[in-house]
């Protein structure tokens, strides 16, 4: 055992991105088992900053919300998130995050156990 943590700054910095467009940037991080994923989804000035949605059959996910403002869709259900937002999204779930605001960006972070699955991408 360790008494080694890993710093949400050292996440940033040493994550690899795996996907950039006009709409989001995210990148990845493996921590044993876990994935963590940040994503920044751009603000409604630079276009649709969204994800186009996607569901995990085995997969259950956790999202942090760390700044801005948006909606989140699960299955037909959709709530405003924000700073501090935790959303808990079990396997089958389809959901999609949209930022609402015309000049900030929205950022979260997704946790999960495994590999990234291809639809995670929001492509």
């Amino acid at each position: 055992m360790t008494d080694e943590v890993t710093p949400v700054r050292g996440y940033f910095e040493t994550g690899e991105m795996v996907a950039y467009n006009n709409r989001y940037v995210i990148s990845d991080l493996k921590i044993g088992e876990l994935m963590v994923s940040k994503t920044t989804l751009r603000s409604a000035s630079f276009g649709p900053g969204e994800t186009n949605g996607h569901t995990h059959d085995d997969q259950d996910e956790v999202y942090i919300f760390l700044w801005g403002h948006g909606t989140m869709q699960l299955d037909g259900l959709t709530q405003d998130v924000g700073v501090g937002d935790t959303v808990v999204i079990p396997a089958g779930v389809f959901h999609k995050v949209a930022n609402t605001h015309n000049y900030m960006d929205l950022i979260f972070v997704a946790v999960w156990a495994g590999a990234r699955s291809p639809a995670s991408l929001g492509t």
